[in-house]
């Protein structure tokens, strides 16, 4: 296993990293309001689109490719993890959705102005309850006159308010299928965005389907269900998993930062042994969930197939790691702690949005319980 990055790779992260650092310093996208959370996105979208971030991994499965997106969205996350998670988990996933199971047709059609940044995506797979472990899709799309008019319901579609193209989860034919719909489609609507524990800058709302229209060149798929869902929540866990490692980095750097300029009894804070251990703690537990979190990504480069598990362990682990980290570092700032905006305080409260997201935490769990019995799916 080797986690050493080349020094293109390096200077690419190094320039990502200031990039969205000053852009954070510029728009302070978590703590946007009203129309700023949709004109924050585009305008950094357009901005990720003078670099390589945008297209990774989606280069025909380049060697090493997962890993330096994993280190790519913890560089990001640590800036503004609700504008990473926004690019992940909506506009980077529906062109992995293209690139991965789109006809060449569809590639052409919609690719390119997603990878310009011109379009916000947004994926809908959610219904009853945020996990679709167990469910059957509702949503469903049935064939009328050379068309497809599909109905249902989806919540807490992320970009939901602010998308252009929407890709829905949903039945056709009886088995899995993608839907992909324009903002404009007669029938769409998206609901009010919903307030949220954490993630500020993220917008997410319900989308509803009222009998819209979708040509056939407009559909992925059909394909097996849980092909479908595997990937689609794997490729959500290991956002979630960089993002958990971007929420960690910038808790424990604003901590750090503390200790050693706060004056208390004459010396600084980080000379008292309870602080130092406390910051030693999260440090220890940040590398811990970083050394998973990379292995994960590596084995999902070089063998597809055993990485299930390796995911779920990580996105178990970093999730939980990350608000402890948070919590410790909101003890160690003391009362600037308790007030809300530092960075501490976001990534306490967006750490429990990693942990019900994508595969929750306790359905990864049963996933690695039946690993560890031998019932690999």
């Amino acid at each position: 296993m080797n986690y050493e990055f080349d020094a293109e790779a390096k200077r690419f992260f190094d320039a990502l990293s200031q990039m969205v650092h000053d852009f954070s310093l510029e728009r302070e996208p978590e703590r946007a309001l009203g129309p700023a959370l949709e004109a924050n996105l585009r305008d950094l979208l357009e901005r990720l689109a003078r670099t390589p971030y945008l297209a990774l991994g989606l280069d025909g499965g380049a060697a090493g490719a997962a890993l330096r997106a994993m280190r790519a969205g913890e560089v990001f996350a640590t800036h503004t993890p609700s504008l990473f998670l926004a690019v992940e988990t909506g506009t980077r996933r529906v062109a992995k959705l293209l690139e991965a199971f789109g006809t060449e047709g569809q590639r052409s059609a919609w690719l390119p102005r997603l990878l310009e940044g011109k379009r916000v995506g947004a994926v809908a797979l959610s219904e009853g309850a945020m996990n679709m472990e167990n469910d059957e899709f509702e949503t469903e799309g049935r064939r009328e006159k050379g068309r497809i008019v599909v109905h249902g319901i989806k919540h807490f579609v992320v970009n939901g308010p602010v998308a252009d193209l929407f890709a829905v989860a949903g039945r056709l034919d009886g088995r899995a299928a993608v839907f992909l719909l324009e903002r404009d489609t007669p029938g769409l609507v998206a609901g009010e965005r919903v307030e949220t524990l954490g993630c500020d800058g993220m917008t997410c709302s319900m989308l509803e389907l009222n009998g819209c229209v979708v040509e056939p060149d407009g559909v992925i798929g059909p394909m097996e269900r849980q092909r479908l869902l595997d990937t689609l929540l794997r490729w959500e866990d290991l956002a979630l998993v960089a993002a958990s490692l971007g929420l960690m980095h910038a808790a424990l750097e604003t901590a750090r930062t503390f200790a050693n300029l706060h004056m208390t009894g004459g010396k600084p804070l980080v000379a008292y042994q309870e602080v130092a251990f406390k910051l030693a703690e999260m440090l220890a537990g940040y590398q811990a969930a970083q050394l998973l979190a990379y292995r994960a990504a590596w084995t999902v480069d070089v063998s597809p197939r055993q990485a299930g598990v390796l995911v779920s362990c990580a996105k178990v682990f970093c999730g939980e790691t990350a608000e402890q980290v948070a919590s410790s570092a909101l003890q160690v700032l003391s009362g600037d702690g308790y007030v809300s905006g530092n960075p501490a305080e976001r990534a306490y409260r967006a750490a429990r949005y990693i942990q019900i997201a994508g595969r929750s935490s306790e359905l990864s769990r049963m996933k690695i319980a039946g690993d560890v019995l031998g019932r690999r799916r």
